[in-house]
Protein backbone atom coordinates (compact mmCIF):
# COMPACT_ATOMS: atom_id res chain seq x y z
CA UNK A 1 0.00 0.00 0.00
CA UNK A 2 1.41 3.42 -1.06
CA UNK A 3 1.79 6.71 0.63
CA UNK A 4 -1.63 8.03 -0.33
CA UNK A 5 -3.67 4.87 0.26
CA UNK A 6 -2.35 4.24 3.50
CA UNK A 7 -3.36 7.79 4.36
CA UNK A 8 -6.81 7.54 3.19
CA UNK A 9 -6.61 4.67 5.33
CA UNK A 10 -5.47 6.47 8.27
CA UNK A 11 -7.41 9.63 8.05
CA UNK A 12 -10.84 7.70 8.02
CA UNK A 13 -12.82 10.72 6.86
CA UNK A 14 -16.67 9.89 6.27
CA UNK A 15 -17.72 9.39 2.48
CA UNK A 16 -18.93 12.93 2.22
CA UNK A 17 -15.67 14.34 2.27
CA UNK A 18 -13.67 11.74 0.25
CA UNK A 19 -13.86 14.21 -3.05
CA UNK A 20 -11.26 15.81 -1.08
CA UNK A 21 -8.87 13.05 -1.57
CA UNK A 22 -9.85 13.10 -5.73
CA UNK A 23 -6.24 13.48 -8.05
CA UNK A 24 -4.27 12.69 -5.09
CA UNK A 25 -1.65 9.91 -5.92
CA UNK A 26 1.69 11.19 -5.12
CA UNK A 27 3.16 12.37 -1.92
CA UNK A 28 3.74 15.61 -3.10
CA UNK A 29 0.19 15.78 -4.46
CA UNK A 30 -1.04 16.22 -0.75
CA UNK A 31 -1.15 19.61 -0.36
CA UNK A 32 -3.95 18.97 -3.74
CA UNK A 33 -6.34 18.30 -0.73
CA UNK A 34 -6.52 22.27 0.20
CA UNK A 35 -7.39 23.47 -3.34
CA UNK A 36 -9.96 20.45 -3.52
CA UNK A 37 -11.20 21.69 -0.37
CA UNK A 38 -12.24 25.24 -2.05
CA UNK A 39 -14.30 23.33 -5.38
CA UNK A 40 -15.80 21.46 -2.36
CA UNK A 41 -17.12 25.00 -0.26
CA UNK A 42 -18.11 26.54 -3.49
CA UNK A 43 -19.44 23.80 -5.35
CA UNK A 44 -21.64 23.76 -1.61
CA UNK A 45 -21.61 27.48 -1.93
CA UNK A 46 -23.48 27.60 -5.49
CA UNK A 47 -26.28 24.88 -4.07
CA UNK A 48 -27.43 27.28 -2.12
CA UNK A 49 -31.14 28.03 -2.88
CA UNK A 50 -31.61 31.43 -1.39
CA UNK A 51 -28.82 33.97 -1.69
CA UNK A 52 -28.57 37.71 -0.57
CA UNK A 53 -27.09 40.12 -2.49
CA UNK A 54 -26.51 43.82 -0.75
CA UNK A 55 -25.68 45.38 2.80
CA UNK A 56 -27.86 44.17 5.63
CA UNK A 57 -28.26 44.81 9.90
CA UNK A 58 -29.46 41.70 11.66
CA UNK A 59 -32.70 43.79 12.03
CA UNK A 60 -33.09 43.16 8.08
CA UNK A 61 -32.63 39.43 8.20
CA UNK A 62 -34.98 39.09 11.39
CA UNK A 63 -37.89 40.57 9.33
CA UNK A 64 -37.35 37.94 6.47
CA UNK A 65 -37.41 35.42 8.68
CA UNK A 66 -34.01 34.47 8.34
CA UNK A 67 -32.39 34.91 12.11
CA UNK A 68 -33.60 35.67 15.56
CA UNK A 69 -31.28 37.77 17.91
CA UNK A 70 -30.90 36.12 21.48
CA UNK A 71 -30.87 38.76 24.66
CA UNK A 72 -27.36 38.58 24.77
CA UNK A 73 -26.70 39.31 21.41
CA UNK A 74 -26.09 36.15 19.67
CA UNK A 75 -27.65 35.35 16.06
CA UNK A 76 -29.75 31.93 15.55
CA UNK A 77 -30.14 31.41 12.50
CA UNK A 78 -33.86 29.67 11.29
CA UNK A 79 -33.01 28.84 7.75
CA UNK A 80 -30.08 28.33 5.40
CA UNK A 81 -29.39 30.87 2.70
CA UNK A 82 -25.84 32.55 1.27
CA UNK A 83 -24.82 35.84 1.53
CA UNK A 84 -22.89 37.21 -1.24
CA UNK A 85 -23.12 40.90 0.36
CA UNK A 86 -22.64 41.61 4.34
CA UNK A 87 -24.62 42.14 7.40
CA UNK A 88 -23.57 43.46 10.98
CA UNK A 89 -25.27 42.91 14.45
CA UNK A 90 -23.15 45.05 16.72
CA UNK A 91 -20.30 42.61 17.97
CA UNK A 92 -20.56 40.13 14.90
CA UNK A 93 -19.69 40.92 11.00
CA UNK A 94 -20.24 38.92 8.23
CA UNK A 95 -18.76 39.74 4.88
CA UNK A 96 -19.74 37.40 1.71
CA UNK A 97 -19.90 34.67 0.11
CA UNK A 98 -20.65 32.99 3.43
CA UNK A 99 -23.01 30.08 3.71
CA UNK A 100 -25.11 29.53 6.92
CA UNK A 101 -26.93 26.57 7.34
CA UNK A 102 -29.86 25.93 9.96
CA UNK A 103 -29.61 26.40 13.52
CA UNK A 104 -26.01 28.15 13.38
CA UNK A 105 -25.08 30.26 16.61
CA UNK A 106 -23.11 32.62 16.24
CA UNK A 107 -21.98 35.52 18.73
CA UNK A 108 -19.04 38.00 18.84
CA UNK A 109 -17.15 37.27 15.98
CA UNK A 110 -15.88 38.24 12.20
CA UNK A 111 -16.44 35.86 9.29
CA UNK A 112 -15.13 36.81 6.24
CA UNK A 113 -16.04 34.47 2.42
CA UNK A 114 -15.68 32.66 1.00
CA UNK A 115 -16.75 30.64 4.11
CA UNK A 116 -19.29 27.34 4.48
CA UNK A 117 -20.48 27.06 8.40
CA UNK A 118 -22.72 23.99 8.47
CA UNK A 119 -25.62 23.34 10.54
CA UNK A 120 -25.70 23.06 14.00
CA UNK A 121 -22.45 24.58 14.70
CA UNK A 122 -21.45 27.69 17.41
CA UNK A 123 -18.78 30.40 16.44
CA UNK A 124 -18.15 32.33 19.44
CA UNK A 125 -15.32 35.20 19.68
CA UNK A 126 -13.53 33.90 16.50
CA UNK A 127 -12.14 35.38 13.19
CA UNK A 128 -12.77 33.14 10.40
CA UNK A 129 -11.42 34.10 6.60
CA UNK A 130 -11.46 33.05 3.69
CA UNK A 131 -9.92 35.37 0.72
CA UNK A 132 -8.72 35.13 -2.87
CA UNK A 133 -6.16 32.61 -1.95
CA UNK A 134 -8.53 29.63 -0.43
CA UNK A 135 -11.50 29.47 1.55
CA UNK A 136 -13.13 28.18 4.77
CA UNK A 137 -15.27 25.07 5.85
CA UNK A 138 -16.56 24.55 9.11
CA UNK A 139 -18.71 21.36 9.71
CA UNK A 140 -22.07 20.23 11.62
CA UNK A 141 -22.19 20.60 14.97
CA UNK A 142 -19.02 22.07 15.06
CA UNK A 143 -17.33 24.42 18.25
CA UNK A 144 -15.25 27.25 17.80
CA UNK A 145 -14.60 29.91 20.38
CA UNK A 146 -12.34 31.67 22.79
CA UNK A 147 -10.50 33.35 20.15
CA UNK A 148 -9.65 30.80 17.76
CA UNK A 149 -8.66 31.92 14.58
CA UNK A 150 -9.66 29.72 11.06
CA UNK A 151 -8.16 30.92 8.00
CA UNK A 152 -8.42 28.53 4.47
CA UNK A 153 -9.32 25.63 6.31
CA UNK A 154 -11.64 22.25 6.78
CA UNK A 155 -12.88 21.42 9.86
CA UNK A 156 -14.44 18.18 10.15
CA UNK A 157 -17.62 17.21 11.69
CA UNK A 158 -18.38 17.05 15.41
CA UNK A 159 -15.14 19.14 16.45
CA UNK A 160 -14.27 21.27 19.27
CA UNK A 161 -11.50 24.06 18.49
CA UNK A 162 -10.89 26.50 21.12
CA UNK A 163 -7.80 28.96 21.60
CA UNK A 164 -6.50 28.19 18.23
CA UNK A 165 -4.92 29.18 15.09
CA UNK A 166 -5.59 26.83 11.86
CA UNK A 167 -3.86 28.16 8.77
CA UNK A 168 -3.96 26.68 5.72
CA UNK A 169 -5.08 22.96 7.07
CA UNK A 170 -7.65 20.03 7.20
CA UNK A 171 -9.08 18.90 10.78
CA UNK A 172 -10.51 15.71 10.96
CA UNK A 173 -14.17 14.94 12.23
CA UNK A 174 -14.75 14.40 15.81
CA UNK A 175 -11.34 15.98 16.74
CA UNK A 176 -10.62 17.98 19.88
CA UNK A 177 -8.10 21.14 19.65
CA UNK A 178 -7.72 22.54 23.10
CA UNK A 179 -5.67 25.44 24.69
CA UNK A 180 -5.76 28.31 27.49
CA UNK A 181 -6.65 31.55 27.02
CA UNK A 182 -3.12 33.11 25.81
CA UNK A 183 -2.58 35.63 23.52
CA UNK A 184 -2.00 34.80 19.21
CA UNK A 185 1.46 35.09 18.50
CA UNK A 186 2.37 33.15 15.34
CA UNK A 187 6.43 33.65 15.37
CA UNK A 188 7.99 30.50 16.66
CA UNK A 189 11.19 32.83 17.36
CA UNK A 190 12.17 36.34 18.42
CA UNK A 191 14.70 38.14 19.41
CA UNK A 192 15.11 40.22 22.24
CA UNK A 193 17.97 41.24 24.69
CA UNK A 194 16.59 38.85 27.14
CA UNK A 195 15.58 36.29 24.47
CA UNK A 196 18.20 35.28 22.02
CA UNK A 197 17.21 34.03 18.57
CA UNK A 198 17.45 30.24 19.39
CA UNK A 199 14.68 30.62 22.32
CA UNK A 200 11.77 29.45 21.26
CA UNK A 201 8.82 31.31 22.53
CA UNK A 202 5.84 29.07 22.94
CA UNK A 203 2.62 30.13 23.29
CA UNK A 204 0.30 28.46 25.06
CA UNK A 205 -1.97 27.87 22.60
CA UNK A 206 -2.31 25.87 19.76
CA UNK A 207 -0.69 27.29 16.53
CA UNK A 208 -0.71 25.29 13.06
CA UNK A 209 1.75 26.88 11.50
CA UNK A 210 1.51 27.99 7.62
CA UNK A 211 4.64 29.51 6.74
CA UNK A 212 7.94 28.10 5.30
CA UNK A 213 10.77 30.55 5.37
CA UNK A 214 10.58 31.39 1.58
CA UNK A 215 10.28 27.95 0.47
CA UNK A 216 8.21 25.29 -0.98
CA UNK A 217 6.54 22.94 2.17
CA UNK A 218 8.78 19.41 2.05
CA UNK A 219 7.22 16.30 3.47
CA UNK A 220 8.14 13.16 4.77
CA UNK A 221 7.23 9.41 2.98
CA UNK A 222 6.38 7.35 5.84
CA UNK A 223 6.29 4.25 3.13
CA UNK A 224 9.44 5.41 2.44
CA UNK A 225 11.54 7.54 4.47
CA UNK A 226 12.11 9.65 1.37
CA UNK A 227 11.74 13.45 1.51
CA UNK A 228 9.23 14.54 -1.18
CA UNK A 229 8.87 18.00 -2.15
CA UNK A 230 4.91 19.47 -2.52
CA UNK A 231 4.39 22.68 -4.86
CA UNK A 232 3.05 24.36 -1.94
CA UNK A 233 3.92 27.02 0.21
CA UNK A 234 1.16 27.42 2.55
CA UNK A 235 0.13 24.17 4.23
CA UNK A 236 -0.36 23.46 8.07
CA UNK A 237 -1.69 20.25 8.77
CA UNK A 238 -3.80 17.38 7.42
CA UNK A 239 -5.37 15.39 10.77
CA UNK A 240 -7.70 12.24 10.87
CA UNK A 241 -10.39 11.87 12.50
CA UNK A 242 -10.41 11.86 16.88
CA UNK A 243 -7.19 13.56 16.65
CA UNK A 244 -6.89 15.59 20.37
CA UNK A 245 -4.13 18.72 20.69
CA UNK A 246 -3.88 19.68 24.30
CA UNK A 247 -2.87 23.07 24.98
CA UNK A 248 0.76 24.68 24.05
CA UNK A 249 1.09 22.60 20.89
CA UNK A 250 2.98 23.58 18.01
CA UNK A 251 2.67 22.34 14.13
CA UNK A 252 5.42 22.90 11.84
CA UNK A 253 4.36 22.99 8.02
CA UNK A 254 3.77 19.42 6.25
CA UNK A 255 2.59 17.78 9.33
CA UNK A 256 0.27 14.78 9.00
CA UNK A 257 -1.85 13.27 11.30
CA UNK A 258 -2.99 9.87 11.38
CA UNK A 259 -6.68 9.49 13.05
CA UNK A 260 -6.94 9.27 17.13
CA UNK A 261 -3.33 10.61 17.74
CA UNK A 262 -3.19 12.51 20.64
CA UNK A 263 -0.57 15.30 21.15
CA UNK A 264 0.46 16.85 24.23
CA UNK A 265 3.92 18.67 23.78
CA UNK A 266 5.88 22.07 24.06
CA UNK A 267 8.09 20.76 21.54
CA UNK A 268 6.93 21.77 17.78
CA UNK A 269 5.44 18.96 16.35
CA UNK A 270 6.76 17.95 13.13
CA UNK A 271 6.76 15.24 10.10
CA UNK A 272 3.91 12.13 10.24
CA UNK A 273 2.43 10.97 13.54
CA UNK A 274 0.89 7.32 12.82
CA UNK A 275 -2.63 6.82 13.70
CA UNK A 276 -3.22 6.53 17.55
CA UNK A 277 0.02 7.13 18.87
CA UNK A 278 0.40 8.76 22.03
CA UNK A 279 3.18 11.84 21.47
CA UNK A 280 4.37 13.81 24.95
CA UNK A 281 6.98 15.38 24.98
CA UNK A 282 8.16 18.53 27.04
CA UNK A 283 11.13 20.56 27.66
CA UNK A 284 11.70 20.81 31.68
CA UNK A 285 14.15 24.15 33.10
CA UNK A 286 15.38 23.48 36.04
CA UNK A 287 18.10 25.72 38.08
CA UNK A 288 21.18 24.10 39.64
CA UNK A 289 21.25 25.17 43.27
CA UNK A 290 25.17 24.91 43.51
CA UNK A 291 26.01 27.19 40.50
CA UNK A 292 22.38 28.65 39.37
CA UNK A 293 23.39 27.48 35.73
CA UNK A 294 19.47 26.37 34.17
CA UNK A 295 19.57 22.67 33.21
CA UNK A 296 17.69 22.08 30.11
CA UNK A 297 16.13 18.41 29.75
CA UNK A 298 13.96 16.71 27.42
CA UNK A 299 11.13 14.56 28.70
CA UNK A 300 8.17 12.40 28.09
CA UNK A 301 7.35 9.68 25.83
CA UNK A 302 7.55 9.15 22.20
CA UNK A 303 7.27 5.11 21.27
CA UNK A 304 10.61 4.83 19.82
CA UNK A 305 8.89 3.48 16.19
CA UNK A 306 7.79 6.13 15.75
CA UNK A 307 10.50 9.09 16.39
CA UNK A 308 11.97 8.78 12.99
CA UNK A 309 8.74 9.58 11.51
CA UNK A 310 7.93 12.36 13.71
CA UNK A 311 11.44 13.88 14.05
CA UNK A 312 11.47 15.45 10.45
CA UNK A 313 10.56 19.20 9.26
CA UNK A 314 12.27 21.10 6.17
Amino acid sequence: MNFIDTLKSDLQYPARYQSLFNRIEKPEELAQMLKNKDSYVRDKSNSSKLCLEGNFRDEDLEKKGLVRKTSIGEIVVNKTFAIKGSFRSEDIVVKGPVVFEKDVIVGRSTILGPAYVSERSKIFDSLIRGGPNGSVYIGSNCVLWDYTVVIRSFIGDDSSIHTCNIDDSIVGPNSNFGSAKVRSNLKLYKTTKSAPRDTAKLDQRIVLANYSFGNRIKIVDPTTDAIVQTEADHFGTIAGSNVSLASGTILYPGTVIGSGAKITSTIPVIGYIPPRAEYSLFLSITKDKKNGKKKIELKGSLMREHTKRSSFWA
